[in-house]
C-alpha cells in the first residue's frame, strides 16, 4: 500500500542523480528541486522547511533561495485541519 500524501525525498537530492540502482527508473520519478520538506523527527515533533526568500539572478532559469525558514506543528496531528505551524 502506497500513501499518496508522500514521495520520494531521493533522487538528485539524495542520491546524487537518476540511480538505476534506487528504483527512480522504474517508476519514472525525477526531482531535481526541493521546494518543501516536511517530516516527523524521532522525537514525533512534527516539522516543515521551506524556502521564504529567494532572487532572480541573470542566466539562472529559477529563482536561487536565499533563506529558508523552520516551523513547528503544534497542532492536533491526527486531524490536518488543526494543524497549527508556528
Amino acid at each position: 500500500r502506497h500513501s499518496h500524501t508522500v514521495s520520494a525525498a531521493g533522487g538528485w537530492l539524495a542520491s546524487g542523480g537518476l540511480s538505476g540502482t534506487n528504483g527512480m527508473r522504474m517508476f519514472g520519478l525525477g526531482i531535481d528541486q526541493v521546494l518543501h520538506i516536511e517530516m516527523v523527527l524521532p522525537s514525533g515533533k512534527h516539522v516543515r522547511f521551506g524556502p521564504t526568500e529567494w532572487e532572480k539572478q541573470p542566466g539562472k532559469m529559477y529563482a536561487v533561495t536565499t533563506k529558508v525558514t523552520g516551523y513547528c506543528n503544534e497542532g492536533d496531528l491526527s486531524d490536518e485541519d488543526l494543524w497549527d505551524w508556528q
